[in-house]
């Protein structure tokens, strides 16, 4: 038996039962602490993995999938692993990148060599039924993805509409701005008494209903003014 394990063993026999629940304690304590950031680790990785996917896919819709060595020379236009899409026309993952439209990398090949394959293929043979398939899953796809463009502008557009509430607000505080335009344009010559010169302020203090009231009175006070500058 080791000089290690023996000083266990004794500290063990010996030692107070406080200090032994204290080990315990702090062995759980340290397991814990080793396992969470053992998952935590798991985790980044896994972050990293996806990550490093994304960009890889990325990489290859960019410089093409023979410049990352990804292609298989035996893969022919018409394989499941080529995408449809791309061969027909524009494959919506490639539409709208680093936007909230952008649908990411394309899990499917995109090589200009195989959509050169098809359209050779289509010329020479344009009756087999394939193309025409592939050109309804395309027109769907697309189509597809439109609607849901434009379902997210409605979206949009209904998160800018206004409530019935919040336009009559608007519309109080236009025609308060007109009050208080009018208390401007009077004069210091045309009489006004203590009462109405405080209402100018009311409006700026969050009373716009209170404002509102005294409308009447300044388009009175401004046709008193309108007569004395004729009868001057």
């Amino acid at each position: 038996m080791s000089l290690l394990a023996i000083s266990k063993l004794w500290l063990e026999v010996h030692s107070p039962q406080p200090i032994q629940s204290q080990l315990r304690e702090d062995s759980m304590l340290r397991s814990t602490s080793i396992v969470r950031m053992m998952g935590e680790g798991f985790k980044r990785l896994g972050k990293m993995g996806r990550l490093a996917e994304m960009q890889r896919k990325l990489l290859e819709q960019m410089m093409g999938p023979e410049a990352m060595g990804a292609v298989n020379a035996n893969l022919q236009w018409f394989d499941e692993k080529v995408c449809r899409n791309f061969l027909c026309g524009t494959c919506p993952h490639a539409l709208f990148t680093n936007t909230k439209m952008d649908l990411g990398p394309c899990p499917k090949s995109h090589t200009e060599r195989l959509k050169t394959d098809f359209n050779e293929a289509r010329e020479k043979n344009p009756s087999d039924p394939r193309f025409d398939q592939f050109q309804r899953e395309y027109e769907a796809n697309i189509s597809s993805f439109v609607e849901e463009c434009d379902r997210r502008i409605r979206a949009a557009h209904r998160r800018l509409e206004k409530t019935p509430e919040e336009n009559a607000k608007t519309t109080n505080l236009v025609r308060y701005a007109g009050v208080v335009r009018s208390f401007r344009e009077i004069d210091v010559a045309c009489p006004l008494d203590a009462k109405q010169c405080s209402n100018s302020g009311t409006g700026e203090e969050g009373k716009v209903e209170e404002s509102m009231k005294e409308l009447e009175a300044v388009e009175a006070l401004k046709a008193e003014k309108t007569e004395k500058e004729v009868s001057g």
